[in-house]
């Protein structure tokens, strides 16, 4: 039995929960009852995909140790197929040495220095606000032609 038939025998082997919608004497237990049963089944479908992602990184990791290059290539019709083949190939082997690159990428943002950057916000914040800083005076429309003419004057 293959891998795949195994796998699609543990979600066939699922039960199906029915809700009822009008109220029962055990309408509390009743819902307590779906609902784990619902939790019950998300935990068995978060197993299963957490099982197929385990065997997707175990099979990746497995042919990045291996070159494409040292393959023997079969016989083809023409030198075209054979430059194209290679060229798949070696794309694919960069493509495999991108995709390890970025997982073995630590992050770069840790919760813990955001943390720390707000809480120097908030301090900063809070010293900005307790300073009694003057607000602009605001000129009335009557002097704005005055401060003009000075402006102008100035300039020659």
């Amino acid at each position: 039995m293959s891998l795949h038939q195994s796998k699609l025998k543990l979600i066939q082997k699922r039960k199906s929960i029915l809700t009822c919608s009008t109220p029962t004497p055990n309408f509390r237990s009743n819902r307590k009852f779906i609902y784990k049963e619902k939790k019950q089944e998300i935990t068995k479908e978060n197993r299963a995909i957490f099982d197929k992602l385990l065997t997707i990184a175990k099979s990746t990791i497995s042919t990045f140790s291996s070159s494409p290059y040292d393959r023997v290539i079969p016989n083809f019709r023409s030198s075209s197929e054979i430059s194209r083949k290679n060229k798949e190939q070696k794309i694919a082997f960069e493509n495999q040495i991108l995709v390890k690159k970025l997982i073995d990428i630590k992050p770069f943002l840790i919760k813990k220095n955001l943390d720390e950057d707000y809480s120097e916000y908030k301090k900063r914040k809070k010293r900005l606000t307790k300073l009694n800083i003057p607000s602009p005076v605001k000129v009335s429309e009557s002097f704005k032609p005055i401060i003009q003419v000075v402006n102008d004057d100035d300039l020659l």
